[in-house]
């Protein structure tokens, strides 16, 4: 009896099988008149945040399209993030080396959860006799929004010593991380919302950090530098794994973390995404769907989706299982690729997200627009 290589290989389900996932562009959010770079849809999936280089954050309506109010932030916005706490209508964003925080008191939110946000910046939270870290007062400083900011929702400032590039909320809401590469040991910052205080936890480490997330459910926090991730325990305050990625020159553009907690994956320059499990590390699936430098990944909270954005102009969306049973390995197939951002200087779709409820992917690109994929 013989076997023929094919008779190797796994049977992979039909993509038409693995449904739903987006398949078209069904709308288009035009009004930005730069690069889009940042884009986030708030947890309960009504309106959606973008920000560009045309020194501009827009808040969009997801059911018609339309904007509903842009702001004037007086700088290119890199980064920006609703807080995961549906409670509370606050979005922070990274403009030069400032983070602001927002209320952009839109009507689709309910009155009580605007009320809500403006009382939870009213007062300054009392400091009693806490004192800030000489270090920390260096790094960044907390400040109160004048008159004319705060007629524009601004309801606080952090402003750090240099540029910042990412923010990323932990899940409950409360605590969130900004990251500033050119500041070396002070690069990664937690900061806490109620309290306004923030501390520099991983100063003894002078790497220069290029993408970082929180865990979903535990108390670890993961740092991507080049070819290396980093998992620390913010409990323990201490590194308890490291991960070296198969070039130890790879620069990591991005990394998003399983909702389960289990696997994460990373994308890079080098053109290629890795999945990992975090009880089998030295394992990774190597995921090679692109021609060009991989920019955003991201993981649906609820469905079994995974997409992912490069510049080679496609985004690719695939169906990401993962089981129960640890000895079963994840189920990766890669269902759909979506293509429509125009190219500039070379890039292309810059930044992804998926919606929090529904099978429907977003993407901002070079060309200016937004999309919805559905």
């Amino acid at each position: 009896m013989c076997c023929c290589r094919q008779d190797l290989l796994p049977d992979l389900p039909r993509p038409r099988d693995l449904r739903p996932f987006p398949t078209r562009e069904a709308l288009q959010f035009l009004g930005h008149k730069s690069v889009v770079r940042a884009l986030a849809v708030h947890p309960l999936g009504k309106i959606l945040a973008t920000g560009s280089d045309d020194h501009t954050v827009k808040i969009w309506e997801i059911s018609s399209g339309r904007c509903i109010r842009t702001l004037d932030v007086g700088d290119a916005v890199t980064c920006l993030q609703w807080n995961p706490n549906s409670r509370v209508l606050v979005l922070a964003v990274c403009v030069g080396s400032c983070v602001v925080m927002i209320n952009p008191e839109s009507y689709l939110t309910e009155a009580a959860v605007v009320t809500r946000t403006n009382a939870l910046f009213m007062v300054p939270p009392e400091q009693g006799d806490y004192e800030v870290n000489k270090k920390v007062q260096r790094a960044v400083t907390w400040a109160t929004p004048s008159s004319d900011e705060r007629q524009m929702g601004y309801r606080v400032v952090l402003k750090h010593l240099c540029p910042v590039q990412q923010i990323v909320w932990h899940p409950q809401g409360d605590y969130f991380a900004t990251l500033q590469r050119e500041a070396k040991s002070s690069s990664v910052i937690i900061h806490q919302l109620s309290r306004h205080r923030s501390q520099i936890p991983f100063s003894k480490s002078a790497i220069k950090v290029t993408a970082m997330s929180f865990h979903p459910k535990k108390a670890y926090f993961y740092i991507c530098c080049q070819g290396r991730v980093r998992v620390y325990s913010l409990l323990q305050k201490k590194l308890i794994r490291l991960i070296r990625t198969s070039s130890s020159s790879e620069w990591i553009s991005s990394i998003a973390v399983h909702p389960s907690g289990e696997h994460f994956i990373i994308g890079s320059h080098g053109k290629r995404l890795t999945w990992y499990e975090m009880e089998a590390t030295n394992r990774p699936y190597t995921l090679r769907y692109h021609h060009g430098a991989v920019r955003s990944v991201a993981y649906h909270n609820k469905y079994p989706l995974m997409a992912s954005a490069a510049d080679d102009g496609r985004v690719i969306v695939a169906h990401a299982m993962v089981y129960n049973d640890w000895i079963k390995d994840p189920l990766i197939v890669p269902v759909k690729e979506l293509r429509s951002h125009a190219f500039l200087d070379g890039v292309c779709v810059l930044q992804l997200c998926w919606h929090p409820c529904n099978p429907v992917l977003f993407t901002a690109g070079a060309d200016g627009t937004v999309r919805l994929w559905q």
